[in-house]
């Protein structure tokens, strides 16, 4: 009995500690986001940002970032993590394929061979897209890959996906379609289908409110202690 209550408890607590979307985005101004200096070394190359911490650690993770379209290039997603990311993992930013970039293998390649002469490997690697990326992240396909992660992504749904990653999504489909009535009940209906797909892979899938160019913080935020595993 006393073993029964104590897990009653400890349900209880860990269900009170969960914040709400409205606790999380009146939290964002006050946490610190973007490369600090003092915390890893940026390398670049013609499309991406990486970001190497100065922990002196030979063998990482990797968080790999697509951005979107429009103003969601690398140098703004850089700034949409919180610092503290920057203190243990390789961090990749990268322009979605939509916005002229490469595919997650190719860009890859050209990150290892810039590790390789730092005398650096990755181990867990952790694939994110935002909007236009989404489709992108989904795209990825190595063994490494733990989870990704899909941040108000264009509710593409692959024909195939040999990814056997744990899947973290969340949208909010009013970000998609405007005052237009007709792209509403469209992008209703892609959104639906898409968040169907995702839980038959396993996915853990949240709808809100939160609008499109806070999402990534949000995300970045909410999920930071399930993104690297």
């Amino acid at each position: 009995m006393k073993k029964l209550l104590y897990l009653a408890v400890i349900l209880l607590l860990s269900s009170c500690s969960v914040e709400s979307e409205k606790e999380i985005l009146a939290k964002l101004k006050d946490i610190p986001f973007g490369l600090k200096k003092e915390k890893a070394r940026l390398l670049r190359d013609d499309q991406t940002l990486v970001t190497v911490p100065y922990s002196g650690s030979k063998k990482l993770p990797l968080l790999f970032v697509f951005g979107g379209l429009y103003y969601a290039n690398p140098s703004f997603m850089s700034q949409q993590v919180p610092s503290y990311f920057y203190d243990d993992a390789i961090i990749v930013f990268a322009p979605c394929t939509p916005k002229g970039g490469l595919p997650y293998n190719l860009q890859m390649d050209r990150v290892k061979k810039m590790l390789k002469k730092e005398g650096i490997t990755v181990k867990n690697i952790t694939v994110c897209g935002f909007s236009a990326g989404g489709p992108d992240a989904l795209a990825a396909n190595d063994k490494d890959i733990k989870v990704i992660g899909l941040i108000d992504p264009n509710p593409e749904i692959p024909q195939s996906t040999k990814a056997k990653a744990q899947i973290i999504t969340a949208f909010n489909k009013s970000n998609w379609h405007g005052n237009s009535p007709e792209l509403k009940i469209a992008m209703t209906q892609q959104f639906n289908n898409f968040a169907k797909w995702a839980k038959g892979k396993g996915a853990i899938v949240e709808e809100n409110s939160v609008a499109h160019e806070t999402f990534p913080k949000y995300f970045f935020y909410k999920y930071r202690n399930s993104l690297f595993k």
